[in-house]
């Protein structure tokens, strides 16, 4: 099913009971965002085994930000190899550094129980307005998981 765009934000695929293509793809700079097939076959890997799993856990989670091409990862100040780009990465709206901690310790525990690595957890917090997001990448499985864990402020 192709997306449709409206409003800034695509419509279309059911990926999990919780997210949608449309979820993982909307943007609010006003470019035109559409993965190709390979870019949403890692998003649904993405939806499916990380952000699925940490929604059961956690309840409701906003994603600020999962797919991105090349121009929109540009206008968002993206770095140049950004895993958003491969539909790899997603940052999420958190409240507060111990919700951060929170997300954190549910990744290592799934890492150390079930052998489901990340590339990247990295939480960030902007100091001028207070807001908090985590971003979580992951690898494709041939090119292995780094497990890094970084804290970083603005």
């Amino acid at each position: 099913m192709k997306n449709e765009y409206k409003n800034g934000r695509y419509s279309g695929e059911r990926i999990t009971k919780n997210f949608s293509m449309g979820e993982l793809t909307h943007t609010n700079c006003g470019l035109p965002n559409e993965p190709d097939e390979k870019q949403k076959t890692m998003l649904r890997f993405l939806a499916r085994n990380y952000l699925q799993p940490l929604r059961d856990r956690f309840g409701r989670i906003d994603i600020n930000s999962a797919f991105r091409t090349p121009e929109v990862n540009k206008a968002v100040g993206g770095v140049k190899n950004s895993a958003h780009m491969q539909g790899l990465a997603a940052d999420i709206n958190i409240p507060s550094l111990y919700v951060a901690c929170q997300f954190v310790a549910f990744f290592i525990e799934r890492f150390t129980r079930d052998g489901w690595g990340f590339d990247q957890l990295i939480i960030s917090h902007r100091r001028k307005t207070g807001n908090y997001w985590l971003h979580l990448g992951v690898a494709e499985v041939s090119t292995g998981n780094r497990l890094q864990v970084k804290y970083l402020e603005y």
